[in-house]
């Protein structure tokens, strides 16, 4: 699916009972390209984003969400709540504010064994554990290169970070990479780029 860089304007989804909420579903083995979406409101429970709840084995190129207003509870993030056997590039959300309960990302709530290359989000992400600018979890060999995040993260639990809130182990790396953050409150496990993990990190600061 091209998009053709159109736009998606004020998509507008209220399930807030309901899990894998976005403008899918569930998304697997699929390639998506050149989509926008403006001011998109989505209310969920679990597995929560804009374009998905959940993507399987995809490939995703030039994503742009501008001022999206996300609720969702474990596994929300602008861009989908959970993410495995993917390669994203160019994943841009800003202006908005993501808020979920547990592995809340500012682009990705989970992702397992998946890229993320050119991953923006400036915006203000709030949850209570595995919290991060813009991966709540990362399960196992992720790889974070040339990403960034500039806002603010509000977490009330454990496991906060600027960019991931969690790494599983050290199969997973993050490179070239920064967040400009404030961390609010200080909790247990928390950093300026990664709560808590083994995560190889090279070239990156906050």
């Amino acid at each position: 699916l091209d998009g053709g860089s159109f736009s998606i304007d004020n998509l507008f989804i209220n399930r807030p009972t309901e899990d894998n909420i976005g403008l899918f579903g569930y998304i697997r083995g699929a390639e998506i390209t050149n989509l926008n979406f403006i001011t998109p409101t989505i209310t969920g429970r679990n597995n929560t984003g804009v374009l998905a709840g959940e993507i399987d084995n995809t490939t995703l190129v030039n994503i742009q969400i501008k001022t999206p207003n996300l609720t969702g509870g474990t596994y929300t993030g602008s861009l989908a709540g959970k993410i495995y056997s993917s390669d994203l590039t160019r994943i841009v959300s800003t202006g908005g504010t993501i808020t979920g309960t547990d592995r809340t990302g500012g682009l990705v709530g989970y992702m397992d064994t998946s890229s993320l290359d050119e991953g923006v989000d400036q915006s203000t992400v709030t949850g209570t554990s595995e919290v991060g600018g813009l991966v709540g979890y990362a399960n196992s060999n992720t790889a974070m290169r040339d990403s960034y995040f500039y806002g603010e993260i509000q977490g009330n639990g454990t496991n906060i970070g600027g960019l991931v809130g969690y790494v599983l182990d050290t199969a997973s790396t993050i490179e070239r990479s920064y967040a400009a953050t404030n961390l609010l409150p200080t909790t247990t496990y928390s950093g300026g780029l990664v709560g808590r993990g083994n995560t190889i990190v090279n070239d990156s600061y906050w």
